[in-house]
């Protein structure tokens, strides 16, 4: 067969408690993105179609990629991407200012990876943010590699569910912004 990958499966490489463990001398305590990376193989051909569907979610549960049958899935050398990744991204990958300054960066944001994945057509990133605000609008946006700003995806946000989506058809730095609704 044309199989590449072996299994289609997440796992989460290491979990962080999010209970602190009482001692007299504080415990120093890792940055989440060493401890938050979450894997999953791909199965593809050798051109790099996707022949099973596949779902990825970050280790706080707040983001899930899908990958439907039928969608090419390249790494960065245009060769079929056998697995890919989801992480918190370190808080020195977030450049202070958005192309739209009356946006913030909410704290939600991730990794994918491998950088540089592309994929046609583009996967359905979906944010879960049970605790949403009515007086709020929210972009997604990715960070361009090249000029370190944040670029907009079309966003769609669903207030019944608690979820923003936005298509990605490539892997970089994701974010989440909002801003209060001007009246």
């Amino acid at each position: 067969t044309d199989e590449i990958s072996p299994q289609a499966s997440v796992t989460p490489e290491a979990t962080l408690s999010p209970l602190a463990t009482p001692s007299a001398m504080p415990t120093p305590t890792p940055a989440a993105s060493e401890f938050s990376l979450v894997t999953a193989s791909l199965y593809s051909n050798s051109k790099g179609v996707i022949t099973q569907k596949s779902q990825i979610q970050s280790a706080d549960g707040r983001a899930s990629l899908k990958i439907g049958e039928g969608i090419t899935a390249l790494d960065y050398g245009g060769g079929p991407l056998t697995s890919i990744s989801i992480s918190p991204p370190a808080q020195s990958d977030i450049p202070p200012a958005s192309p739209d300054t009356s946006f913030r960066y909410t704290g939600i944001g991730y990794n994918l990876g491998p950088d540089g994945a592309t994929f046609s057509p583009p996967l359905n990133l979906t944010f879960t943010v049970p605790e949403m605000g009515w007086n709020s609008e929210y972009v997604i946006r990715e960070l361009d590699p090249t000029t370190q700003k944040w670029v907009d995806l079309p966003t769609a946000v669903h207030p019944e569910s608690g979820t923003i989506t936005a298509e990605v058809s490539h892997f970089c730095c994701i974010g989440l912004f909002s801003r209060p609704l001007q009246y």
